[in-house]
C-alpha cells in the first residue's frame, strides 16, 4: 500500500486529553480506494449532508479528470487509528510545465459544479486535525505554489479554522465571492411552507398546478431505487437537453465525459440512499424532472429537465413545487438550490448561503506573481464598476438626448417653393 508516513505528533495541549496523533499522504489510486470504509465511517461521524464531499463523488471524478495531476489527500488518525480528518487534495498540474503554478487545490472543484467543499473533520478534533493538516502542507511546499479552496462555505467552522491557522503561518490569502447557493428551511406541513411565500407565488403556483390538472390526470414521481434511476436517468438527459435548447443556453449535461460521470456514479452509489429522481407526468407523458440527493434531511437539487412544448403551462414550477412537497412529507428540513440565483430560485426562497473561493500564498516567485495578477484583476474590475461603466452609460444619454430633436414651429410667413 502506496502511503507515505509524514509526521507522528504528541499533542496535550489542544485537546483536553492527551492524544497522538498521525497523518498520512495518499498519492495513489490504491491508497485512494483503500479509504473508501474509513471515508465514509467519517462522512457520517461529521454529519455530512453534501454528496460533494462523499468518497464516491471525489473519487468517481478523479477517476474521469485526475489524468496529469496528482493525488494529495491528507488523512489524519488518532491513537487507536481511527479517522479523524480528511483533507480531499490534489495538485493540479499546469498544462506548461515549468511555466504555469501548481495549485493545491480541493478534489472536485471543477467540471461538475461541487458545492461546500471542506475538509471533513470528526467533531471535537478541528483544531489538532487542521493544525496537522497544514504542518503536512506546509512540510510539502516544493510540491505546489499556492493553495486553492474553491467552492467554500463562508460560515464553514472548519474553513474560517483552516483559514486562521493559515494566516497564523504567515500566508497571504485573496478572496473571490461565488455565485450565492440559495436553500430554504422546510416546515413540517407543505401548507405552512406555501404560507411563507409571497401570495403571489403561492397562487401562481395553485393555479399553474390546477391548469396542468384540466390537461389530465397529473401524477409525481420519485424514484429511489438505484436500478430505476439508472434506467430513467436518459430521460432527465432528454429534457434537459430539450429546455436548453428551447432558451438557446448550452447545457451542462452535452458534455459526454460530465454524462458518463454522473451515469458511473450512481453505480457506484448502488449501496447509498441517496439519488433522487423526480418525474411530472400529465397522462403518461413526463413533462419535467429533477435529479439531485438526499442526505441526512436535505434535499440537493442538482439539475432539471422540462419539455418545451408545454412551456405555457409552467411545468417547472409545478414539477419544484411538487418536489419540495414530497421533501416536506418524507421528513426533509432542508431543499437546497445549490449555486446559481437564477429567478425560479428566488420565487421559492429568500434565504441564501455566500460561497467564496480562498487562494493562500507564500513569498515564492509563482505564487506572488498570480497574487498580483489576481490583484490587478480586482482593480481592473473595480475601476470598470466605479468609473467606465457610469462614463458609458453618461455618454449613451447624452447621445440619447443629441438625437431627440424638437420639431421647429412652422412660421405663418413661409411659402413653399414650387
Amino acid at each position: 500500500m502506496a502511503r507515505l508516513v509524514l509526521l507522528s505528533l504528541a499533542v496535550s495541549s489542544v485537546l483536553t486529553t492527551p492524544a497522538a496523533v498521525s497523518v498520512l499522504c495518499v498519492h495513489t489510486q490504491d491508497g485512494f480506494s483503500q479509504l473508501a470504509e474509513d471515508w465514509h465511517s467519517l462522512f457520517e461521524r461529521a454529519r455530512c449532508s453534501h454528496v460533494f464531499l462523499s468518497h464516491e463523488w471525489m473519487s468517481e471524478w478523479w477517476k474521469h479528470w485526475g489524468a496529469g495531476h496528482k493525488l494529495f489527500i491528507i488523512e489524519v488518525r488518532n491513537a487507536d487509528g481511527r479517522l479523524i480528518a480528511i483533507a480531499p487534495f490534489y495538485i493540479r498540474n499546469p498544462k506548461h510545465r515549468g511555466i504555469g503554478a501548481r495549485v493545491l487545490a480541493f478534489l472536485a472543484s471543477s467540471y461538475v459544479a461541487s458545492d461546500h467543499l471542506d475538509i471533513l473533520v470528526e467533531p471535537g478534533s478541528e483544531s489538532i486535525a487542521i493544525a496537522t493538516i497544514i504542518q503536512c502542507v506546509l512540510r510539502h511546499r516544493h510540491q505546489w505554489d499556492y493553495i486553492e479552496l474553491a467552492d467554500c462555505d463562508t460560515d464553514s467552522p472548519t474553513l474560517n479554522e483552516l483559514r486562521h491557522q493559515l494566516k497564523a503561518a504567515h500566508l497571504r490569502e485573496h478572496v473571490t465571492k461565488r455565485p450565492e447557493r440559495p436553500y430554504t428551511p422546510l416546515p413540517p406541513q407543505f401548507n405552512e411552507f406555501l404560507s411563507r411565500l409571497t401570495a403571489s407565488v403561492r397562487r401562481n403556483f395553485r393555479r399553474k398546478l390546477r391548469n396542468l390538472q384540466c390537461e389530465g390526470q397529473v401524477e409525481v414521481l420519485c424514484l429511489t431505487e438505484n436500478s430505476e434511476i439508472q434506467k430513467h436517468f436518459a430521460d432527465l438527459l432528454h429534457l434537459h437537453r430539450l429546455r436548453s435548447e428551447q432558451i438557446n443556453r448550452a447545457s451542462s449535461l452535452s458534455d459526454r465525459k460530465l454524462v458518463d460521470f454522473h451515469i458511473s456514479l450512481l453505480k457506484r452509489l448502488a449501496l447509498r440512499p441517496w439519488p433522487r429522481l423526480y418525474f411530472l407526468k400529465v397522462s403518461g407523458q413526463t413533462i419535467a424532472s429533477l435529479y439531485g440527493f438526499s442526505i441526512r434531511n436535505r434535499f440537493s437539487l442538482y439539475q432539471s429537465g422540462m419539455h418545451p412544448q408545454w412551456t405555457k403551462l409552467s411545468p417547472g414550477v409545478v414539477m419544484t413545487g411538487c418536489g419540495i412537497q414530497h421533501c416536506i412529507e418524507t421528513g426533509h428540513t432542508e431543499f437546497d438550490f445549490l449555486r446559481g440565483t437564477e429567478p425560479y430560485k428566488r420565487e421559492w426562497t429568500k434565504y441564501s448561503r455566500n460561497a467564496i473561493t480562498v487562494r493562500v500564498f507564500d513569498r515564492r516567485w509563482k505564487g506572488s506573481t498570480v497574487l498580483m495578477l489576481l490583484r490587478l484583476r480586482d482593480q481592473g474590475a473595480w475601476l470598470k464598476r466605479q468609473l467606465w461603466l457610469p462614463a458609458v452609460r453618461r455618454w449613451q444619454q447624452i447621445v440619447a438626448k443629441s438625437q431627440t430633436v424638437a420639431p421647429s414651429p412652422t412660421s405663418p410667413n413661409h411659402e413653399t417653393a414650387d
